[in-house]
């Protein structure tokens, strides 16, 4: 599940392969026609330092001038990259106006409290744990008590920047979700990665199955999911399981 940067950032970063790649295959050819002519003998030693100078800037100017000069593709492919980047960098722009627009928690205030989570529909939820957890810069616990697509009630924790766990146990969740007459538990975390990749961990996988078989015996729908982000800070969230098969569901899209 791709939004509109992850498939620009591919091809941008696919079109500078080839730019690079031709830059250095004709760097290589300009210098070693350089020193070509100094081996048979037309330079002389003393213009060593001048030859150096030559062979630096055949590589870091010339290899780009001449194929801007001889090939429209090079050109059509740098050309692409600037538009690219241009387009990234609205998008980073977009992304960032959606996180500032929703202010960070101030210190002793709950989390689940601060972005107001519990009464939500789950997409609205999604979106404002994905904000918080972010801002946070720590991985965040939460649970939500879920009636079909609405997010009836919450409870939350934050941990360190590598580990966190549910503020309640198991036992209180079937007491709340029976109270509620909720027919799904999820509980959500992240992951403090802005690479565009994540999976749950080995410790992931054992707190889900472990989960998983309690509250199941128990006649409720239990669900994991881990939340992280792209390189301009636009969240996915993954869905995972205690056999360890996962996948994501969904991914936020600034260009939407």
């Amino acid at each position: 599940m791709q939004s509109r940067f992850d498939r620009i950032d591919a091809a941008r970063s696919a079109l500078a392969f080839k730019i690079i790649s031709a830059n250095s295959f004709l760097s290589f050819l300009m210098i070693g026609a350089v020193y070509f002519v100094y081996l048979v003998g037309l330079f002389h030693t003393q213009y060593i330092l001048l030859i150096l100078l030559l062979t630096s800037l055949l590589s870091y100017w010339g290899a780009p001038l001449v194929l801007i000069l001889l090939s429209d593709r090079y050109k059509t492919n740098r050309n692409r990259i600037k538009a690219l980047t241009k387009e990234i960098r609205a998008l980073r722009a977009k992304a960032l106006t959606l996180y500032n627009s929703m202010p960070r928690r101030a210190k002793g205030r709950h989390f689940k409290s601060h972005y107001d989570l519990s009464g939500s529909t789950i997409e609205d939820f999604e979106k404002a744990i994905a904000i918080g957890m972010l801002h946070e810069q720590k991985e965040v616990w939460v649970t939500a008590f879920c009636r079909f697509e609405n997010v009836l009630k919450v409870t939350s924790t934050i941990g360190s920047k590598f580990i966190c766990r549910p503020s309640d146990s198991v036992t209180s969740w079937h007491k709340n979700a029976l109270r509620l007459q909720c027919n799904e538990v999820r509980q959500y975390h992240n992951h403090l990665t802005s690479r565009n990749f994540t999976r749950p961990s080995p410790q992931d996988i054992k707190t889900t199955k472990s989960l998983e078989e309690s509250l199941n015996k128990l006649g409720l729908q239990f669900q994991s999911y881990i939340v992280y982000w792209n390189k301009i800070l636009e969240y996915k969230i993954l869905e995972y399981h205690g056999d360890g098969t996962h996948k994501i569901v969904k991914a936020l899209d600034v260009s939407a």
